[in-house]
């Protein structure tokens, strides 16, 4: 009876490699998907916070996320996220302010408001 257990403990052995060299790989497989998934979150939030930030406003929302990526594939991707997050709000840029100012809107009777006239200089 101890060679039947013997034989079959032998077989249980083999059958084991093949299902844990099976398991392995899919284990590898589910990381890389993971992984991937991460990658991809990351970079859309990234891009929502380019959106609302106004940053990049020529490209869509997809081609910022496939701009996130490429900068990740190349090892930029924490920098870029840094920049991101360190740059003020686009909305409103200089030259709409200076476009305010030479439209004549403003608080003063010259038409520009003090603090845009001092910002520029005047």
């Amino acid at each position: 009876m101890e060679k039947i257990a013997l034989t079959k403990a032998a077989e249980v052995l083999r059958n084991t490699s093949a299902v844990l060299r099976q398991l392995s790989t899919k284990y590898d497989e589910l990381l890389q998907k993971v992984a991937a998934y991460e990658l991809d979150d990351r970079c859309r939030k990234l891009a929502t916070a380019m959106v609302e930030k106004g940053l990049e406003p020529q490209l869509s929302f997809e081609e910022k996320v496939a701009q996130l990526k490429e900068a990740d594939a190349q090892g930029k991707l924490d920098a870029v996220e840094q920049a991101v997050e360190l740059t003020a709000d686009q909305g409103v840029g200089l030259a709409k302010v200076a476009e305010a100012a030479a439209e004549g809107g403003g608080g003063s009777p010259q038409g520009v408001h003090p603090f845009v006239s001092h910002i520029l200089g005047g």
